[in-house]
């Protein structure tokens, strides 16, 4: 093969010294002045392979290249420069027409190395033409995921630019092993060849280190032409191809037979990439998806999609309690702590289904509805997995718009803090409160926490605004106390976010030092879910906030799946039991023995017990009785303003209504 090099830039010194280097090499070489001049000479004569400059007058290498790969697709096109940005680097690559990117000055024998690589790779699209060949460029981050693509790898990879944005190696080659992925991502240059399992089809992939902790991978997938067809359409690790996925799934809508898809997703899972890492993430990934391959029901096909969801297609119409069941025996392996990495997770599930062809005909909308409905199940709590409903799309859009608002909520002092008391049982005083936070609104008025906490969970901004809700409620505290008022416990809300955060510990010391508080007059709230979800981890960081003298509760008790050998290791002070058991209260014995077991238990292992969403005379004294040491709730107290919390701090007021309901307090 004659190698046939075209060389363009508009420096002649530059052209000359490239010139020599490559006639040295054994290549043909022809020299362009100007992208003008190049296009004329590719209409002439053909080049596998044409190696630009970037900046040049007129226009970029970048913009040359697309337009001699519209005209000649067979063509590679290679950058060589010296002054491209980061971004001038990966919109040169998304445009698909550049194959690769070299630096100025260059080193000679990589140089040669490269442009030698790249007529092979032309010699080799030629010689297997009569096979169907598949190849992409991508580039990946340190953490191993693609921040750019180029434009067939939507193609490759069968999904949205959208999609792709954001996914891992192990995502989009999952036949890959953890150890395989690692030696694509060093220093040097790695090519690696495997069989892809579902076309039996030979995947070669070229990586090389594209700028500072990134690398740009090649894939070239050659296919044989003939396919056998996959029943089962699952992978080594238990997941289906998500390109195979959509395809069956579209197969399945085109013949308007009816189908049921149900989208899982995994709730707060970046709780695990910010305590194991993003590796460790994507392995837990792998060993959930293999819980699933063992557990899903025979006929129903399911795929991993982009992170921590995953959609399960069932070949006919489910009924609303059909779902619900599918879903819950779906999920049944994980309502306990599971084994990963010589450590117990807990894990929660949002969900959702949809119907075709009722609530969509194409694949991507038939996931996208069956998604929206599993966002609107966030928002109803637990063993919520609705159908997808028209309204919930308003909903979305709605959700959407509040995002952005609240980025800016807490420049614009849109936040507030109110406090609800909590009451002793035995004296009737004022012991503590909840800092909770509310977002009056310039335009929409008030926003209920329900709708903008988890809001604020999936953009990060929990962080910041957790971080103002305990300054802002200790330097309160600390100016009450410094009036002389009585003494009480301030409890603030840690979100599971802020608890994988690795200096939590340092913010909280941080903030009693600034705001003079006591450190035994502050308490932490944590929800027992998100403890769950990493136990040692959390046993860690509470531990080290309890050396601080900071007081610990934990929030929402009975709604997770705290076993008693955790409840003696975690360093806690008190127990908040879960509205949801107060409101029963007095509706069957065994509602009112669960509780009474609850308080016993606490009691016995030194722990406090505050009862939450006290609204009832019933209910306190069903409390009284069991021995419950504090309530909280409507009861007594709506959440209330500072300046009215003060007001109750300093009458006492308590007792004296305790008093006129004829509860007998002790």
């Amino acid at each position: 093969m004659e190698k046939s090099l075209l060389l363009v830039d508009d420096e002649s010194s530059i052209l000359r010294s490239l010139k020599r280097i490559f006639h040295r090499s054994g290549f043909h070489v022809t020299t362009a002045n100007s992208p003008e001049e190049a296009l004329e000479l590719v209409d002439k004569q053909a080049f596998p392979v044409v190696l630009s400059d970037y900046r040049m007058p007129h226009k970029t290498g970048g913009e040359l290249l697309i337009e001699i790969k519209e005209k000649h697709p067979e063509t590679l096109g290679l950058i060589l420069s010296g002054y491209a940005d980061l971004e001038s680097v990966i919109a040169a690559l998304n445009s698909g027409a550049v194959y690769k990117f070299l630096e100025k000055p260059w080193n000679e024998s990589q140089l040669i190395e490269t442009v030698e690589d790249a007529f092979k790779h032309w010699e080799t699209s030629q010689d297997i033409e009569e096979k169907e060949i598949l190849s992409t460029c991508i580039t990946i981050n340190e953490m191993g995921r693609v921040i750019a693509g180029g434009i067939d790898s939507g193609d490759f990879f069968k999904c949205s630019d959208f999609q792709l944005i954001g996914s891992s190696l192990t995502q989009l080659l999952p036949y890959l092993s953890i150890r395989e992925q690692q030696n694509l991502c060093l220093s040097d240059p790695v090519e690696m060849e495997v069989i892809e399992p579902i076309t039996q089809g030979i995947l070669k992939i070229v990586s090389r280190p594209a700028a500072y902790r990134r690398w740009e991978f090649e894939l070239t997938l050659i296919q044989s032409g003939c396919h056998h067809p996959i029943k089962k359409n699952r992978n080594g690790s238990g997941v289906s191809v998500k390109t195979m996925f959509m395809d069956h799934v579209a197969q399945r809508l085109s013949g308007e037979e009816v189908q049921t898809l149900i989208y899982l997703d995994i709730r707060h899972f970046r709780h695990f990439n910010d305590s194991f890492g993003y590796q460790k993430s994507d392995e837990l990934l792998q060993h959930i998806a293999s819980i699933f391959h063992d557990t899903t029901p025979e006929g129903v096909e399911f795929s991993q999609m982009n992170g921590a969801d995953f959609v399960f297609l069932v070949p006919r119409v489910l009924s609303e309690q059909s779902a619900l069941d599918l879903i819950d025996s779906l999920i049944s392996p994980f309502q306990q702590l599971i084994e990963f990495d010589n450590r117990e997770v807990m894990l929660t599930f949002s969900a959702g289904f949809s119907v075709a062809p009722h609530d969509a005909k194409q694949p991507e909308k038939l996931i996208r509805a069956a998604q929206i409905a599993a966002n609107y199940s966030k928002e109803k709590g637990f063993n919520c997995y609705p159908r997808y409903q028209d309204k919930m799309d308003f909903r979305q859009d709605d959700m959407v718009s509040l995002q952005s608002e609240l980025c800016h909520a807490l420049n614009r002092e849109e936040f507030s803090l109110y406090y609800q008391p909590k009451i002793s049982l035995r004296s009737g005083e004022i012991l503590g409160a909840e800092a909770l936070i509310r977002w009056q609104h310039s335009e929409r008025g008030m926003i209920s926490p329900d709708r903008f906490i988890p809001l604020a969970e999936l953009t990060g901004l929990i962080g910041p605004i957790g971080e103002w809700v305990l300054s802002t409620a200790s330097i309160q505290s600390a100016c009450w106390q410094k009036e002389g008022l009585p003494k009480f416990i301030m409890s603030v809300n840690v979100s599971g976010r802020q608890l994988t955060e690795h200096d939590l510990v340092e913010t909280v010391r941080g903030i009693i030092e600034r705001s003079g508080l006591l450190p035994e007059s502050l308490e932490l709230e944590v929800t027992e879910t998100f403890l769950m979800q990493d136990i040692e981890h959390s046993i860690t960081v509470l531990e080290q906030i309890k050396n601080l003298g900071v007081k610990i509760a934990i929030d929402d008790f009975g709604t997770g799946y705290s076993s008693l050998n955790y409840l003696t290791r975690l360093p806690v002070d008190t127990l908040k039991v879960d509205r949801s058991f107060i409101s029963e209260l007095s509706d069957t014995e065994e509602k009112n023995s669960l509780v009474k077991n609850m308080i016993t238990m606490s009691h016995d292992l030194g722990l406090r017990v505050v009862a939450e969403g006290v609204e009832t005379v019933e209910q306190l004294t069903h409390l009284q009785k069991m021995k419950c040491d504090e309530v909280q709730g409507y009861y007594f107290s709506p959440p209330v303003t500072a300046e009215k919390f003060r007001e109750l701090l300093s009458q006492n007021y308590w007792g004296d209504i305790a008093h006129s309901n004829s509860v007998a307090i002790q």
